[in-house]
């Protein structure tokens, strides 16, 4: 699905090993590193082929300087594709993090889903533009969808500025326009679209998602578009560093 990369630099600690069979499952490749040496090797030889650096946050400060100066500036965006993952660090550890530049980080306990969306994010890092369009932050929201007089209630999963999926079931036919109604924190949200893809709870898109049906927004006034807007940036602050 994605044409770059995840570099996974692992530790003892680090238990990140099921992190890559995780990501593999959901369509992302993976290389995998055991020590520094075989991560600065991986990042030289795949640099082209590389967008995103994911670490254990439990490294100690000098594992992670050594990570930051040695590897992270080997890949095409650099430090922004460096992601820690784990427990959430001593506030003198990410207070080094954010100083480098590190942007994303994933704190435990977290979804398989979190680490999909925090390393699309990575591997995004270069091009903000289509981050901003594309990127769907992954979220659990009640939501009742419409169409005609038939109101069906669901969760929404996942949102981006274009578009969302929304856990429904049965789930509307492809093609078709719906009503979705958010129950956001500020207000309830109306907004109209386009049904691209639907999937019965026996065969949802992936095994961290339910049936129900990815829309493509139509239409969004100005105001629902900055509540949108807000939403997303409430729940990617998480995912911040």
């Amino acid at each position: 699905m994605y044409e770059r990369f995840a570099l996974i630099y692992d530790s003892p600690a680090g238990q990140l090993g099921q992190a890559a069979l995780g990501l593999l499952d959901r369509g992302i490749d993976v290389l995998y590193a055991a020590d520094l040496d075989e991560a600065m090797l991986l990042a030289s030889q795949e640099e082209d082929r590389l967008g995103a650096l994911l670490v254990p946050s439990s490294l100690n400060a000098g594992a992670l300087a050594e990570l930051i100066h040695r590897v992270a500036p080997r890949l095409p965006s650099g430090i922004e594709t460096m992601v820690p993952i784990g427990l959430e660090p001593e506030p003198d550890v990410a207070a080094l993090l954010r100083r480098a530049g590190v942007r994303w980080c994933l704190w435990e306990p977290y979804e398989l889903r979190e680490l999909r969306f925090v390393t699309v994010a990575a591997l995004m890092a270069g091009n903000p533009g289509e981050r901003r369009k594309a990127l769907r932050v992954p979220t659990r929201v009640s939501a009742e969808v419409l169409q005609g007089e038939t109101r069906r209630p669901g969760v929404l999963c996942d949102l981006s500025q274009g578009g969302a999926y929304l856990g429904v079931d049965p789930p509307f036919d492809t093609g078709s326009e719906v009503q979705m109604e958010l129950d956001v924190p500020a207000a309830s949200i109306f907004l109209r679209g386009r049904v691209a893809h639907a999937h019965g709870p026996e065969l949802p898109p992936r095994d961290d998602l339910p049936g129900g049906i990815g829309v493509e927004f139509l239409e969004v006034p100005k105001r629902d578009r900055a509540v949108v807007g807000q939403l997303i940036s409430e729940l990617t602050q998480p995912y911040r560093l």
